[in-house]
This record gives structure tokens, sequence and C-alpha cells, in this order.
């Protein structure tokens, strides 16, 4: 691609997960990637910088900018998969959320009163916690 543009050109990794933004390390449900230093790593073996997004937020942000969202404000995007995550974007902007965690929907606790009445089981989520409700509607809890 460089070699087309002749100059070098900006490179992405979206993918599952977040990264502190203290420490550097990743913090993933659904990858191996925990506690280690994900983008470094990445920059490491690409030898340059590249620019580590949240998979779920990648989409919502495209989407904002040149997608369905296109000119409107707010955009809201949930992705179902292996996972369940998300973002949201204002004015094309990403909002990470206080603790920087914005669109993690699936790690919200699963209500009790739905999980007691449909006999629902609460097991341990990829994040540690138990009882999320990416663990029940997710794509393996739905299996």
């Amino acid at each position: 691609i460089e070699g087309r543009a002749g100059a070098p050109v900006p490179v992405g990794v979206a993918a599952a997960g977040l990264v502190n933004p203290a420490t550097g390390l990743a913090f993933t449900a659904n990858l191996c990637a925990t506690g280690h230093p994900f983008p470094a790593d990445i920059d490491a073996a690409c030898g340059r910088h590249v620019t580590y997004v949240n998979d779920c937020r990648a989409l919502t942000l495209s989407e904002a900018i040149f997608g369905a969202g296109r000119g409107l404000s707010p955009v809201a995007g949930l992705i179902l998969g292996t996972g369940i995550g998300g973002g949201l974007a204002v004015e094309g902007r990403l909002i990470p959320g206080p603790a920087m965690v914005g669109g993690e929907f699936g790690h919200f606790a699963a209500p009790a009163p739905l999980v007691a009445a449909h006999g629902l089981p609460v097991v341990r989520c990829g994040c540690g916690r138990m009882g999320c409700t990416e663990t029940l509607i997710a794509g393996p809890g739905m299996t």
C-alpha cells in the first residue's frame, strides 16, 4: 500500500478489548491479551506506531462518519457476537465514558428478577465478573 501511496500511511487495528491509558495494558474478555501491552506489541511487530481502537467503537465511529449515521448525532452502535459491545459517537467523536469503558454494554449485570424468573444460569464472564449480560445473550451464551 505504501508503495502505491508513495509515502508512509497510517495503520490502525480494531480488535476486542480495552487498553488502560495509564499503563498501556490490555483488558479483554474475548482475547488472550489481558495484562499484556497489546498495542505496544503490535507497534513493535510493525516497526511503527499503530492506532489501536476497540472493534465495536471503531464500527460505531465509521458509521457516524461514513455510514448510516453520517450527518446525525448522536450515533449509537451495538454489536452482538462473541461478546456484546458498542459505542456512542457525538458529532463524529467517540464518547469514552468517565472510566474509559464507554460501549461495554455486555458487562452490566443481568437483571436479577429476570434471571430468577426464567431460571437462567449465573456464570463467570470472560471479564472475571459473575452474571454479566454478555454471558447470556452473546454468541457463546446463546449456544
